[in-house]
């Protein structure tokens, strides 16, 4: 890889805030293969740093630092690491009777899940458009491309409004503790919605998720993708959030 294509893929990775750690991982993988472990870290390191919070980036440092391993055999060990959770999720609905689905944000190991779930028993699907970055948009033309054909887009206060439609709500995460996970800003009020008007919750994640709560970080955006007028007005902009689990949620790991 030449050193222009290299900064390209470099930056677009540290400055990605739509793409789930399922992508950024893959991306990063392909930015490392074939470098020495030493240049390994000094990358991974450099974007565990800007993506805090995000376990399989944090985790991928670490693997290469404590394990003297490369990114290959990490990327192999989570990817089978999914194929097992995968696996026990759609085992696990096949006892649910599933009509309408809602989820937000973009994960790579929700989209896996959803077109399985949908080339089985096709549902109509909800998808928040997840502001301001509206990963929500571009997690539904994936899922359409890829089979997933009854789709409909929501704002992110619609998606919330709709609760009675959905029979089931599930959710990724960048990273979860034993009595949380994080995951896009919305997911606390649609899980604890969810808790309110009885409907279950499916978290799906793998073991290389889990991560010290001292290393989460919580992401947020610039006040311009909010506010660019000229007033002095106080702007939050909070990309992720931790949600507590509650009795309503299942997490697959």
């Amino acid at each position: 890889m030449n050193l222009n294509l290299e900064k390209l893929l470099l930056d677009e990775i540290l400055n990605d805030n739509i793409h789930g750690s399922s992508y950024l991982l893959e991306k990063t993988v392909n930015l490392l293969k074939g470098k020495e472990l030493s240049v390994q870290l000094k990358f991974a390191k450099k974007i565990a740093e800007k993506h805090k919070g995000m376990a399989y980036l944090v985790n991928l440092k670490d693997f290469i630092e404590k394990e003297q391993k490369g990114c290959i055999e990490f990327y192999k060990e989570v990817r089978e690491a999914q194929r097992e959770v995968l696996e026990r999720f759609l085992k696990y609905s096949e006892g649910l009777s599933i009509s309408a689905i809602a989820t937000i944000s973009y994960s790579g190991m929700v989209r896996d899940a959803l077109v399985s779930l949908y080339r089985k028993n096709p549902f109509s699907l909800f998808i928040g458009e997840s502001r301001p970055a509206n990963e929500g948009v571009k997690f539904a033309e994936h899922l359409f491309n890829s089979g997933v054909k009854d789709i409909t887009l929501m704002t992110d206060a619609c998606l919330l409004s709709k609760i009675d439609l959905y029979d089931l709500i599930i959710l990724g995460c960048d990273c979860f503790t034993d009595s949380f996970f994080v995951n896009k800003t919305g997911s606390r009020a649609l899980v604890l919605l969810g808790k309110y008007t009885n409907r279950p919750v499916i978290v799906l994640a793998d073991r290389f998720k889990k991560i010290k709560e001292e290393d989460i970080v919580l992401k947020t955006g610039e006040k311009e993708e909010i506010y660019k007028g000229k007033h002095s007005i106080k702007v939050e902009n909070p990309y992720l959030e931790t949600v507590y689990f509650t009795d309503n949620v299942v997490i697959f790991y």
